[in-house]
């Protein structure tokens, strides 16, 4: 049973006390009486104000009716309301100031789980940029920087030299450090950088589009194009330094390919010329492009590799994290950076958010505006009826009391 039909039930009881209980002359009977009358006019009187509220009880239309009658008035009141305060972008920054965002952040990442979203989330860079090199590009410039040191013949005197010692391991460590330097170079040439720059930023910009949270991520980790770039030529790096190292398993793959590679080789009195002649053919003649292309595509495709980037991901947010927990001034930083973000958004939200707050209004009739009111507040108002009459049927009885004994006192 709901509220409403509760207090017309306790209504219907007080009138129906009210009228059994008339020409009572005794004490107990006059009081009785007097309560049910009491409360009975108090639950009428309840019963018209609330009515009066939606709609014009017993057809009474001085004063009653309000929400229909000023429906717009209200509605306008809520918009102005809603505008001037809520959405209010000093008044929303005033109590965001006072907050640390930097800490509410640390606790985020330590406690609520923060810290293996950042990394759900950074993830999709590395592995994009991973995905979307252009192998064409990158193999042609490649090329272009070894066929440029050509006269200076950069792998004929270790070839030969590897090739008649390579059981040596003292020799094919000598080749491991020299290839290193050759892969340092190639990495550090500016026009390789010029490969790596417009797809990085491309990538980026396309990631961080339409999200504040990478957007803020980004800079937090100052994720440049520039800084990415040396993310990934320091990961490169430290797989070449795996390769001279002795003690790796990479530099003993490598060794053990490389013995069983020459081992079919003829041994003759042309040795010395073959590496020089697959320096000169394989190297500066013939286009190497297609090659270059197809190893980058194949290590791109490569799930290991895909599980290798996501390791590194993983390890440089925990790195990125830790060094920002630690870093008082990033916290002064990144609370300034985070609030000026927050109060650009109230202020370029707020007059899309008031309009369609005021259009979701407006589009209420005036009977469905007066149902949307009632549904939220009814029963609380019915509660005013029932309250009512249990006031007044109090009231009564005290004031019935009042005047029994004060004629019995003054007569």
């Amino acid at each position: 049973m709901n509220r409403k039909s509760q207090a017309t039930i306790v209504l219907i009881v007080m009138t129906a006390g009210t009228l059994l209980t008339v020409n009572n002359t005794c004490f107990t009977g006059g009081l009785i009486h007097n309560g049910f009358m009491a409360a009975m006019i108090g639950g009428l009187a309840d019963w018209f104000a609330i009515t009066a509220i939606f709609k014009k009880p017993l057809g009474i239309s001085w004063r009653t009716a309000i929400l229909p009658r000023n429906r717009q008035r209200i509605m306008d009141e809520i918009i102005t309301f809603i505008g001037e305060d809520l959405l209010n972008t000093a008044n929303i920054m005033k109590d965001i100031i006072q907050y640390d965002m930097s800490k509410m952040f640390i606790i985020y990442l330590e406690k609520l789980g923060g810290r293996k979203r950042l990394k759900e989330t950074v993830q999709p860079i590395l592995i994009g940029l991973l995905q979307n090199f252009d192998s064409n590009r990158l193999a042609a410039i490649v090329q272009k920087i070894i066929k440029k040191d050509k006269q200076e013949y950069i792998l004929k005197d270790t070839l030969i030299q590897v090739s008649s010692h390579l059981t040596d391991e003292l020799v094919f460590a000598k080749l491991m450090e020299i290839s290193y330097g050759i892969s340092l170079k190639i990495l550090n040439d500016e026009k390789t950088q010029a490969v790596f720059e417009p797809v990085i930023h491309e990538i980026k910009e396309e990631y961080k589009k339409g999200s504040t949270l990478r957007e803020m991520i980004i800079a937090m980790f100052d994720l440049s194009d520039e800084n990415l770039i040396n993310i990934i030529k320091k990961n490169l790096i430290t797989k070449l330094e795996h390769l001279k190292d002795s003690e790796s398993d990479e530099y003993k793959a490598v060794f053990d390919w490389l013995q069983n590679l020459l081992a079919g080789l003829p041994q003759n009195k042309k040795y010395d010329d073959f590496f020089k002649t697959v320096e000169d053919e394989l190297i500066y003649k013939i286009n190497i492009t297609a090659y270059l292309k197809n190893y980058i595509d194949n290590y791109k495709n490569n799930d290991t590799n895909a599980e290798y980037v996501i390791g590194m991901v993983n390890h440089i947010v925990d790195d990125a994290i830790n060094a920002f927990i630690q870093n008082t001034v990033a916290h002064e930083s990144f609370d300034n950076w985070l609030k000026e973000k927050l109060s650009l958004f109230v202020t370029k939200s707020s007059p899309f958010i008031l309009q369609m707050v005021r259009d979701k209004l407006n589009s209420y009739s005036t009977e469905s505006f007066i149902t949307l009111i009632e549904n939220h507040v009814g029963n609380d108002l019915q509660m005013i009826r029932i309250n009512g009459s249990l006031v007044g049927g109090i009231a009564g009885m005290l004031l019935y009391m009042l005047t029994y004994f004060a004629e019995r006192m003054l007569g």
